[in-house]
């Protein structure tokens, strides 16, 4: 799993032309990134996992990170990674942004499933504080579904307790 994800991180930095400067360690040359790449990399670092896939942006923030446990509030040591999560898809102002949680298995489904549209909701509601357009954005809650691991692991868990940020390519 360790392996996926390093790759995804790779592709991602590389898609967004972080990598293109063959330094082995881009983020540790902050003079040769630009805005959007310095922000990919401070978000690598306080873990969100940033995807690109063709025009989209996935930013997969951990549900452990960024809330209380069983709960819908913040964590207040990670506003500034999630200011960041949002300053950055602020920058593509023709985007429309879907914010998706997901949740393990433990628990009751209907539980589950509207603790993650409240975590999905509290994002929005944050994005909007900060000035993107509620039109922009549709928050949703997918609580058990489309898990990304096996729940039979206490690790497996925590990788499918997560909130995506997907900042969609334009209409055309």
């Amino acid at each position: 799993m360790k392996r996926v994800v390093i790759i995804a991180l790779a592709f991602a930095l590389t898609g967004c032309g972080i990598l293109r400067n063959r330094h082995p360690n881009p983020c540790a040359r902050p003079s040769l990134l630009d805005g959007k790449q310095k922000i990919v990399c401070a978000l690598a670092l306080d873990g969100v996992l940033p995807v690109q896939q063709g025009d989209k942006i996935r930013l997969i923030l951990s549900n452990d990170k960024f809330f209380q446990l069983n709960s819908s509030e913040f964590r207040h040591d990670h506003y500034g990674a999630l200011t960041q999560v949002i300053e950055l898809a602020a920058s593509y102002p023709d985007r429309q942004i879907q914010v998706i949680s997901y949740g393990d298995n433990v628990g009751a489904p209907r539980a589950i499933k509207s603790l993650s549209q409240l975590r999905a909701d509290n994002i929005a509601a944050f994005m909007w504080a900060q000035g993107i357009k509620p039109e922009r954005i549709v928050a949703v809650g997918r609580g058990r579904k489309a898990p990304i691991a096996t729940n039979r692991s206490p690790r497996g868990s925590a990788h499918n307790r997560r909130t995506e940020i997907i900042v969609n390519p334009p209409f055309a």
